[in-house]
């Protein structure tokens, strides 16, 4: 239905909402793969770098509903959307570890491509493996740490590594276990 729609009016694909977001970026937001291979069949090349109000590009979209199939089929059609920060400075990575999606870490943990992400800073000076500490996702922190591409001293804008943050989450024992093995090392 939607590749006929598209036949139809292809100029579709870049319309955009009042929050500048594109059928791209719900489609991504939903996760339906099917909707979005018919929308990036009929887009522009710069369809996957488009941002919404707040930087987002589709590529965050997808990451902050934790679609791993949608990342990767977006990662597919265009690598260096990859590249594409928020108002934040924030990577589709940075996203996906504040959310606890630990697929899509590790999905870019196994990428090579993408492994200079992982330590990536956003304009705060955050690394993924500082948001995912500070929002107390644990999941996601262990397969920054297991991938042993994260470096885990890199300090923020406020002076803080990972580890600093540790001691502002509740009931995270064994985060700080975990923290402690990896920053020992």
């Amino acid at each position: 239905m939607v590749s006929l729609l598209l036949n139809w009016k292809p100029g579709l694909v870049i319309d955009l909402d009042s929050n500048r977001s594109s059928p791209l970026h719900f489609a991504s937001s939903d996760g339906d793969c099917s909707i979005i291979k018919a929308i990036l069949a009929h887009a522009p090349p710069g369809a996957a770098h488009m941002q919404d109000n707040q930087g987002l590009s589709p590529l965050h979209a997808a990451a902050l509903m934790g679609h791993a199939a949608a990342v990767r089929l977006l990662m597919q059609f265009s690598p260096a959307s990859a590249d594409v920060r928020d108002k934040h400075g924030m990577s589709f990575l940075h996203v996906a570890a504040m959310k606890g999606h630990a697929s899509i870490i590790s999905h870019a943990a196994k990428n090579r491509m993408l492994e200079h992400h992982l330590n990536a800073q956003d304009r705060d000076g955050n690394t993924p493996l500082h948001l995912a500490v500070a929002a107390g996702e644990y999941n996601v922190v262990s397969k920054l740490l297991s991938s042993g591409k994260v470096q885990t001293h890199i300090m923020n804008n406020a002076g803080c590594t990972p580890s600093d943050l540790v001691k502002d989450c509740k009931g995270f024992y064994s985060m700080v276990m975990s923290l402690c093995i990896y920053t020992s090392l």
